[in-house]
């Protein structure tokens, strides 16, 4: 058997040694926390559970797959997750477009298949191209918001919709549709991986710090995949003194400009009388407000068993790129009091005094940037380099259902050293 070593068991650690143990590798799995998981764990609250990060991921072949090869229960959303909301002008709707919109949409829609995203392009250019600027500015832009945390004007549009032009995901699609999660949370699923890595031989060597050192010597047993965030991985790399290219890898990693998000959940008492999966907010005048608060997903109305004693949950989600560093500076009161004026105005009044519990995660670097810039920056970071590959969400792989995917090339690019 072929040794490799993966750095990092987060998600991409974890799928990665999933994917190269079943191609025949020995598989060695370092991570400097003394858990698996990274950004994703599920909290068991009073009140119910808290996801720290992801709450779900896009169903797929792949995922299905996964599920089952780890003996983990795939849940599916509740009816009422299929109703979606969107905050435009100050009021929440299902579709915010006028009639008239409407009409040149359709028209559009016509061609869109045909209309791929070129290099360079920002997503808003795209959109104005293919669908057209209201669809654009009212629908694309603020869901971008809620999911990415950056504007359509700041976005690549072949990291965002180019993969739903490439044929080879028609094969990937399984049985399920749309976001499905574990029983028990998300962290349920990364601690089954690694249960189930465990149980064929693959060994984890948890609160271990990988720096220069580390990477030379498991560099000499194999191949070792960098499963980190960009910022980590930049780290690593500039710390191997014994080699210039990878510390010019390094360098180039560190240019990668990172998203700040914080994760408020809320348990209240009542529900508010909107029921569905959950609505993102506008933040670009006149449509919106700039004020950082993204998103609001209902927790307990997208997955049965998210809340206890019948009381309602709701996960926040503000920050982004724009407003990361200012909200990430204010107090938890602070937070609290402005996501309750908020959703006093727009989703429920006396929210306060319907509130009965509350947890609150900060990610000062949650995500990378997926601008043009990085579109440009990727194809010199995917090729192996002196044995060591790259593999993370900022070489463009949106989502936990793509990286997932992105598995097969990465054995590829293992097999190639």
């Amino acid at each position: 058997m072929k040794n490799v070593t993966i750095i990092g068991a987060g998600f991409s650690g974890l799928v990665s040694a999933w994917r190269l143990q079943k191609e025949g590798y020995a598989v060695t799995v370092i991570e400097r926390a003394g858990q698996v998981g990274g950004l994703i764990s599920t909290r068991n609250h009073s009140m119910g559970l808290v996801e720290t990060a992801a709450n779900g991921l896009l169903a797929s072949r792949l995922v299905e797959e996964l599920f089952e090869d780890c003996g983990v229960k795939i849940q599916t959303p509740r009816k009422s997750a299929k109703r979606r909301f969107l905050a435009v002008g100050g009021r929440i709707k299902r579709f915010p477009l006028t009639l008239t919109e409407v009409f040149g949409a359709a028209l559009k829609a016509i061609r869109v298949r045909s209309m791929p995203p070129r290099a360079g392009e920002t997503l808003q250019a795209w959109g104005n191209r293919a669908i057209g600027p209201a669809v654009t500015g009212k629908i694309l832009n603020t869901a971008m918001l809620g999911i990415y945390a950056a504007e359509a004007s700041e976005l690549s549009a072949s990291f965002i919709v180019g993969r739903f032009y490439d044929r080879k995901l028609a094969t990937l699609k399984g049985k399920l549709r749309g976001t499905v999660s574990a029983s028990g949370g998300m962290g349920t699923l990364l601690d089954r991986i690694r249960v189930t890595l465990l149980s064929r031989g693959v060994q984890f060597q948890t609160s271990s710090e990988a720096d220069g050192d580390v990477l030379l010597a498991a560099r000499a047993h194999g191949p070792v995949v960098i499963a980190v965030s960009a910022w980590d991985a930049a780290k690593i790399l500039m710390d191997a003194t014994w080699s210039s290219e990878l510390r010019a890898r390094g360098q180039r990693l560190n240019e990668i400009q990172s998203v700040g998000l914080i994760n408020l959940t809320i348990f209240f008492k009542t529900k508010p009388p909107r029921l569905g999966f959950g609505t993102l907010f506008s933040q670009t005048p006149p449509h919106g407000e700039s004020d950082g608060i993204l998103g609001c997903l209902q927790n307990s109305e997208i997955f049965e068993g998210r809340s206890y004693e019948g009381l309602h949950s709701e996960a926040w989600i503000l920050g982004g790129l724009r407003k990361g560093a200012e909200m990430s500076a204010l107090s938890d009161d602070e937070l609290l009091k402005r996501v309750f004026e908020k959703r006093d105005r727009l989703i429920q009044p006396q929210s306060r005094e319907r509130a009965v519990g509350h947890v609150i995660t900060r990610w000062p670097r949650a995500v990378p940037f997926y601008s043009v810039e990085l579109e440009r920056l990727v194809p010199s970071l995917v090729d192996p380099v002196e044995g060591i590959v790259l593999f993370g969400n900022y070489l463009g792989d949106l989502g936990l259902a793509s990286i997932l995917e992105r598995t097969h090339d990465l054995v590829k690019r293992v097999n190639q050293i």
